[in-house]
């Protein structure tokens, strides 16, 4: 009799023990031990209290959400809202992908950059930047115009025009890549390089070709003049032999430069 009263008592302890696990500010009282094994129903009903706390546990607040410190810069990238330029390109003269604005150490960069990738002629057809030119979008509208107005029409006396060379474009350089010249315009993305066209069925014409149609060339140095404050080619310093720079820099007095030679054979 007295084994089996001292193992209820030790199997109700363990089971007490057991329980008030449940609960971890909890302990198992000292008048519950001086109770037993009278008091074994009152710890049962204690253990059971306190089960019954652990099981309906009350729910904490959600946590609250993380504030962004007003201090912290929003990232630039893409502007929402395009320029009117940008606007102007898209609605039928260009396909020019919008860019972010470019900032680089010395000063070079831009906005309201767009990646000229091809012009929308008049006939509706596609003429291909290649590769595509990323500059400011008021070089690119004047580059647009100057192949849709002028180019288009000059090419047609020979083929068809499906493509317009591209040298280069947006680079931060100094002027000719020399070494503590003043910052290029391509540096500001607002000058290009071109190489010259090509045509369906007669292949690429090089407008630094001596070779090449002279009447064309001739025609297209007069109509860059015209558009472009800055044109320079072969003749001008060197280094514009194989290509033709054109920039839309404006300087005082609304001074141009135009130094492009075309040359015979």
């Amino acid at each position: 009799m007295i084994t089996r009263i001292s193992n209820t008592l030790s199997s109700g302890l363990s089971t007490v023990k057991s329980s008030l696990e449940w609960c971890q500010d909890f302990s198992v009282p000292t008048w519950v031990r001086k109770m037993l094994p009278g008091g074994m129903a009152i710890a049962f009903l204690f253990v059971q209290s306190c089960s019954a706390l652990a099981s309906n546990k009350i729910p904490l607040p959600r946590p609250r959400p993380i504030e962004v410190s007003p201090s912290t810069p929003p990232d630039k990238g893409i502007p929402e809202v395009p320029s009117a330029c940008q606007i102007s390109l898209a609605d039928h003269i260009a396909i020019a992908p919008i860019m972010p604005t470019i900032r680089e150490p010395g000063g070079c960069g831009g906005e309201d950059l767009v990646r000229l990738e091809a012009i929308i002629l008049q006939n509706g057809s596609r003429v291909s930047l290649k590769p595509a030119a990323v500059v400011r979008c008021p070089l690119a509208k004047a580059i647009a115009e100057w192949v849709r107005d002028d180019i288009a029409a000059l090419a047609a006396n020979v083929g068809v025009l499906r493509e317009i060379n591209i040298a280069g474009s947006y680079e931060c350089r100094d002027r000719n890549r020399a070494s503590g010249e003043r910052l290029s315009e391509h540096a500001r993305a607002n000058a290009i390089d071109v190489v010259g066209i090509s045509l369906r069925s007669a292949g690429p014409l090089l407008f630094t070709d001596r070779l090449a149609s002279r009447d064309l060339r001739e025609k297209a140095r007069i109509s860059a003049c015209s558009r472009f404050p800055t044109v320079l080619g072969p003749g001008s310093d060197g280094y514009h032999e194989d290509h033709i720079h054109l920039d839309l820099l404006e300087r005082k007095s609304g001074y141009r430069i135009c130094q492009w030679n075309v040359l015979s054979p």
